[in-house]
């Protein structure tokens, strides 16, 4: 690629959140400066160039000249970018591998939004021109990306949760009621009392009360491992003996709190749709 002193036909500074933007015109072609793209973005210029230089798209579409910019006094050499495949460009970045957040989100607008703004610039209020059909593919493949990534992310911060109830609900342990009600909202942010609790496992027929109020399983939930009954004992303060309660203490199984939660998530969506 040869350097030669060219003074723009056009070129034009224009703003876009906050940073600047050139346009270049050369022979009726417009052009953007990818030194200065990469810089407002934090981006690696000269490997953004390597990259570009082997995608078959970006054959013939790019080239260095000097270039004397707007308020400059001389020109230098640039690496010019044409318009029609910034936006082919930008999609092969992959955002979740940019740590800087500032310099993430910046990469997102210029994808999502950089190409209309060229067109602007470009064209001024002049309609927008139909897409091609590959320019309509790009479009739809940046957007699959960048959903995919964010599912991703989304999964790499609920998987330990996920992880953390499945061994809570699979252990051999149990739970009273208000230790159950705090598992429900620290790991499904679910919020229920301890007696608003009990009043659900009484109306799902899990339990009953006697003639004391006091709660009793029924036989066939034990059978199903979803409540279990620990003996209480009391100390007779006449004979000093240690004796049975008559009312066995209900403590709610690790499977008996999955499927509390289920019930729970299942009647919530069915209120909201």
């Amino acid at each position: 690629m040869n350097s030669t002193d060219i003074l723009p036909a056009k070129a034009a500074t224009h703003s876009f959140y906050g940073q600047s933007i050139n346009t270049i015109t050369l022979d009726g072609v417009d052009y953007l400066l990818l030194g200065q793209l990469c810089d407002n973005l934090g981006l690696d210029a000269e490997g953004q160039r390597q990259s570009l230089e082997r995608q078959a798209w970006a054959q013939g579409m790019t080239f260095v000249t000097k270039v004397m910019l707007p308020g400059a006094e001389r020109s230098y050499p640039r690496y010019l970018i044409n318009t029609r495949i910034v936006g082919m460009w930008l999609a092969t970045i992959t955002t979740s591998r940019i740590r800087d957040e500032e310099s993430r989100v910046m990469v997102e607008r210029y994808q999502r939004e950089l190409a209309d703004k060229i067109h602007e610039w470009i064209n001024g209020a002049t309609p927008r021109r139909e897409l091609s059909e590959t320019e309509v593919v790009l479009q739809a493949l940046t957007i699959l990306k960048t959903k995919t990534e964010q599912q991703a992310q989304e999964i790499e911060v609920l998987a330990p949760k996920a992880s953390a109830w499945d061994a809570l609900v699979s252990s051999a342990g149990s739970w009273s009621y208000t230790d159950a009600a705090h598992c429900l909202f620290e790991q499904k942010h679910i919020v229920i009392g301890q007696k608003r609790l009990v009043a659900l496992l009484v109306d799902w027929v899990w339990m009953y009360r006697d003639h004391k109020g006091r709660p009793h399983a029924y036989q066939r939930i034990l059978e199903q491992g979803l409540l279990t009954e620990k003996i209480r004992t009391y100390v007779d303060t006449v004979t000093g003996e240690t004796l049975q309660s008559s009312a066995p203490q209900v403590r709610i199984t690790g499977k008996g709190l999955d499927v509390i939660y289920r019930r729970l998530s299942d009647s919530a969506a069915a209120v909201a749709s």
